[in-house]
């Protein structure tokens, strides 16, 4: 991967943590923190660990509307 490849999923990863705070999904604020520290020190094996968790995480995960 590329210094460019890590900064895009460092941004990604930091939009990711924004986003699980604004809504309430604190594992995903965690994840997501999780993936921009992997990226920004360019840590692949950390990388790869943290996108499963997060994998993993959303695809058990349900919205319920109320």
């Amino acid at each position: 991967m590329s210094y460019a490849d890590y900064e895009r999923i460092r941004i990604l990863g930091h939009s990711i943590k924004g986003s699980g705070g604004g809504y309430g999904f604190d594992t995903i604020t965690e994840l997501g923190a999780c993936i921009e520290s992997a990226a920004m020190v360019g840590d692949r094996v950390q990388l790869m660990q943290a996108l499963e968790a997060l994998n993993e995480y959303l695809e058990r995960v349900q919205v319920v509307y109320d």
